[in-house]
């Protein structure tokens, strides 16, 4: 195993590397940048400090043991931020809801503060009681893995419900990009989940199968990050925002709202974009603004291009046209015309 376990030393080695990247990185969504990067750093010490146990190195690092554990407690409200970041908040996360949700983190930390003033010879002493005698883990640390394991069920939850939400639903090009993204994010906290509850059952009731459950959870979690790291490179690099070129602007979140709901009550009274050149001044007269401001409400919050919105809202007229029986009696380029193309050959390539 030992050539195994220096391979997959260097691997959360570079997963150090990577979350050090995301974390300096002045692209796109910064905030999304390093949550992420904080996100692959705990996976990363979490992965680091398990390949110290496997391989004996522990005991020369004995002040190294349960630093992972208590780092993991912060995983899943990072997860959180991270999709809130990504989709849902336009404005910064503001500390003190980092800290509201970080206080299993705290209680756990502080907790364990009497451990970690041990010297390094009676934490030696512990780890070789852990792993070489099998002496099974009671009372705290039982408790700080039922919380972790709550934690992550309710986190996943969570998130997974805003995902599948209709607001998060409506989002176009770049962001969906994001979000086919995070749902492969969202599948390896999944299967985090079951090795972590699997791992924990071992060293709780099943010791024989702990090493292995251990092997297991490390090689997961590291090809996991590895995975969404290829994703993230190759679709998206780093988040997108689309809010670089307003920086300077005036225009506050609260006036970007009711922009956003004069449209929307435009979109369906009067349905504007079957108009065959409608144009962005045309649309922004209609909802009381001028073009910057639209421009900026549209590439914010839904993430997309004039042309990108208007498009999107005459596929689905032509959509909702094809779905009726009259429009088995028209021909396609009826059909175009109707919902806004300006001819057949637009609406094909749209």
């Amino acid at each position: 195993m030992g050539i195994l376990e220096d391979v997959l030393k260097i691997a959360s080695l570079n997963g150090f590397l990577i979350a050090f990247l995301f974390l300096i990185s002045n692209k796109g969504n910064v905030q999304a940048n390093r949550l992420y990067g904080s996100l692959v750093f705990i996976l990363s010490a979490v992965v680091f400090e398990n390949l110290l146990i496997l391989s004996g190195d522990i005991f020369d690092y004995p002040h190294l043991f349960s630093a992972g554990a208590i780092l993991f407690m912060l995983l899943p409200p990072i997860f959180y931020f991270l999709h809130l970041s990504l989709f849902e908040s336009q404005q910064k996360i503001k500390p003190r809801l980092y800290l509201l949700h970080a206080i299993p983190f705290f209680i756990c930390g502080s907790s364990l503060l009497p451990f970690f003033s041990l010297s390094a010879e009676i934490k030696i002493e512990i780890i070789h009681n852990i792993y070489i005698k099998q002496q099974s883990l009671k009372g705290p640390y039982f408790w700080y893995s039922v919380l972790n394991i709550l934690q992550f069920v309710i986190y996943i939850l969570l998130t997974y419900r805003s995902i599948k939400s209709k607001a998060v639903q409506n989002l176009r090009k770049s962001i969906r990009q994001n979000l086919s993204w995070f749902n492969r994010l969202i599948l390896l906290m999944n299967v985090i989940l079951f090795i972590y509850i699997l791992l924990y059952t071992s060293f709780f009731y099943v010791r024989e199968y702990q090493i292995t459950f251990l092997y297991a959870f490390v090689i997961l979690i590291l090809l996991g990050l590895y995975i969404t790291c290829i994703y993230l490179i190759k679709d998206v690099f780093f988040f997108s925002r689309h809010q670089s070129e307003y920086k300077g602007s005036t225009l506050k979140e609260e006036n970007l709202a009711v922009i956003g709901e004069k449209l929307e009550k435009i979109l369906v009274e009067e349905k504007p974009y079957l108009r065959a050149r409608l144009k962005l001044s045309e649309l922004a007269a209609l909802v009381g603004a001028n073009t910057h401001q639209l421009s900026q409400y549209l590439n914010q919050h839904r993430g997309e291009s004039f042309n990108q919105f208007i498009n999107s809202h005459r596929i689905s007229f032509a959509k909702h046209l094809l779905t009726e029986d009259v429009s088995k009696k028209e021909t396609i380029l009826a059909i175009a015309l109707d919902s806004g193309f300006s001819n057949q050959a637009h609406f094909i390539k749209v």
